[in-house]
């Protein structure tokens, strides 16, 4: 019997570690109850996301939708829906937060055209897709920024934004309520 992995990796702050624990213990009860064998007890959080999401050994993890249905649809299927709740996150609805420094002068997304933006990943819905699909009824030819830099991770593109070395992102609802309640700075 080999050795099942499981990870809750979206949202895996250190601040709220404890409680995504208790989470997957929750989960992991459950399934054990209704008789799947091979549970792991303890989540894995130090494997990439592409090679555990395509992993033989995963048992569960967290993956964006889009994920998903693009690139990892050979290898996740869907068994539920986190309903979070943080502002913007209504059930059955999804929501970016569009920010810039504190101290820019831009006021709506037209005024955006020519700066840099800084994306989470290329394949992220929450932090490219929904970004570039608000900006594209003010591009022209396709273009709009002059530069996109990928930071990772939505807090890494906040970074880049606080450094004014990006002057836009798109943060998923949920990292920034996370954010906003343990790390007010990064905001």
């Amino acid at each position: 019997m080999s050795t099942m992995q499981a990870s809750l990796p979206m949202y895996d702050f250190p601040e709220v570690r404890e409680a995504t624990e208790k989470w997957w213990h929750g989960i992991a009860k459950h399934m054990k109850q209704q008789g799947i064998d091979n549970v792991p007890t303890h989540l894995i959080d130090d494997v990439p996301l592409r090679q555990l999401w395509t992993s033989e050994h995963l048992l569960l993890s967290q993956c964006c939708g889009f994920d998903v249905m693009h690139s990892y649809k050979e290898h996740l299927s869907v068994l539920m829906i986190s309903d979070w709740d943080a502002k913007g996150c209504q059930t059955g609805q999804y929501c970016s937060v569009v920010v810039v420094h504190e101290g820019s002068d831009y006021v709506s997304l037209e005024d955006l055209k020519g700066c840099t933006a800084v994306i989470n990943d290329p394949e992220s819905h929450s932090g490219m897709n929904t970004l570039f699909s608000s900006i594209q009824p003010f591009s022209e030819a396709g273009k709009f920024f002059k530069a996109i830099h990928v930071s990772e991770a939505h807090a890494n593109s906040l970074k880049f934004i606080q450094d004014k070395r990006a002057d836009v992102a798109a943060i998923d609802c949920v990292t920034f309520a996370l954010l906003k309640r343990y790390r007010p700075s990064a905001l």
